[in-house]
């Protein structure tokens, strides 16, 4: 099989030069999975077929991978399929692909009717960074945490008339579990004269209906079934209102203030600033003070890993907490550098710190290299404990891009985070993924 893709690959680029490429770059996207093609803009009218061929590697499972993702364009619509055909190092078909309707379900990438900046947004596919309102209760959540050995399909329904609107998603599908919704109105938004114009004023409801989940066998990974043995549904009530006092283009500033409550559980609260200065500097302060029995940002990037525990953990929290909050960063030479770092702590040691450290250098700055990084890293005690993995509260992500032209990438990814075992221990998951890329 190996050598069988070394032959597809050098016919391929043997024709490159022969094939009409298509202008539209806007739909290249360094997620966290090198396999996802994000479309943030739509083209009009348009069928663009790329090709993906490489090796990856999940654990110490090595599979040789070719794929085929078709993207097609109508009006408002966009249709983005992940056709993929895995072979082991013995040449054996990765069967577990095609055996299912979940699987062939599944091939159903990405589709979406509208944009985000539309009064109607419809998406299936990967929920990579999800976060409503301040992200209070949903921040920076992802069901694609141990993606490509857990694949599953989010939704997300957006409205957005002005006066009113609701942002809203589904973690799966195909279970249809974690599920968060957040109303919103802007009162005062034609009273263009008025501070108040700037007013927004919001309702957020989160619930997981399985919260003893855990992901899928190998052997079936797009059977999701509801675990048997759930202690109940995890339901979470918020409330905020935010205030922009100053929207200028050299500088903005944000009030806002947050409330929530875990049924059964504790509350807290958070009130803080944010905005940018100069368009390439964001920011952002919060204060946070918290009831026992209770945690913000409860949906957040990890807690896939976390869910069958968290819950219960709660218990654990005896004391009235206080905090903060910040995040930072820059933006240079028309995007194509940024740095942003987020960093959470409490003045109570029930409660440990969390960082986040981010780099992106786009493929414009340098013209054939691209490069992305993350380290995210929660519940960790001093500098010293920062790069220990032990609690599976981490997640580390490289991502290089070499274009041989607009059209043709050489990609190296690796990602190391976590999963939960049958067993429910957590265990480090690696994933490591080279490929080259064509697009025509």
């Amino acid at each position: 099989m190996k050598y069988l893709l070394i032959v597809i690959s050098a016919i391929l680029i043997y024709l490159i030069p022969d094939l009409v490429f298509s202008s539209d770059e806007s739909n290249y996207s360094n997620n966290s999975s090198p396999l996802t093609i994000t479309n943030n803009s739509i083209t009009n009218n348009s069928i663009i077929v790329s090709v993906l061929f490489g090796q990856f590697s999940i654990n110490t499972n090595t599979y040789n991978t070719l794929r085929l993702l078709p993207e097609f364009n109508f009006w408002e619509i966009s249709l983005g399929l992940d056709i993929n055909y895995d072979f082991d190092v013995n040449g054996n078909f990765r069967i577990t692909e095609w055996n299912s309707w979940q699987a062939i379900l599944s091939k159903i990438q990405n589709f979406s009717i509208g944009t985000r900046d539309d009064p109607v947004f419809i998406k299936i596919g990967d929920i990579d960074d999800f976060t409503l309102g301040d992200g209070f209760i949903f921040n920076r959540y992802t069901d694609m945490l141990n993606y490509p050995a857990v694949n599953m399909r989010g939704f997300i329904f957006d409205l957005n008339f002005n006066y009113f609107g609701i942002e809203s998603m589904a973690d799966n599908i195909l279970l249809w579990d974690i599920l968060g919704i957040r109303a919103f109105i802007r009162p005062f938004i034609d009273d263009y004269d008025s501070i108040l114009s700037n007013l927004e004023i919001g309702l957020t409801f989160g619930t997981d209906l399985n919260n003893q989940n855990m992901f899928p066998s190998p052997l079936t990974p797009y059977l999701f079934t509801y675990n048997t043995n759930s202690y109940g549904e995890v339901m979470i009530y918020g409330a905020d209102i935010g205030l922009t006092f100053i929207n200028k283009e050299y500088f903005s500033l944000k009030g806002f203030a947050d409330v929530a409550l875990i049924q059964n559980m504790g509350s807290g609260e958070s009130v803080g600033l944010s905005g940018f200065i100069i368009q390439a500097i964001p920011y952002s302060l919060s204060l946070r003070i918290l009831q026992p029995e209770f945690l913000p940002e409860f949906f957040d990037t990890f807690y896939e890993i976390s869910r069958s525990y968290k819950y219960q953990n709660l218990g654990l929290l005896s004391n009235n907490i206080s905090g903060f909050t910040g995040s930072t960063g820059i933006t240079l030479v028309s995007n194509e550098v940024s740095i942003n770092f987020q960093y959470e702590s409490y003045f109570s040691d029930e409660i440990n710190p969390s960082m986040l450290v981010s780099f992106e250098l786009s493929k414009d700055f340098l013209k054939l290299i691209g490069f992305k990084f993350s380290f995210e890293r929660q519940n960790f005690v001093g500098i010293n404990d920062l790069f220990y993995n032990y609690d599976g509260n981490s997640s580390f992500i490289i991502t290089l891009d070499y274009y041989i032209m607009d059209n043709l990438k050489v990609s190296v990814d690796f990602e190391e985070n976590y999963e939960l075992s049958s067993a429910g221990l957590v265990q480090p998951y690696t994933y490591i993924f080279v490929s080259t890329f064509i697009r025509f």
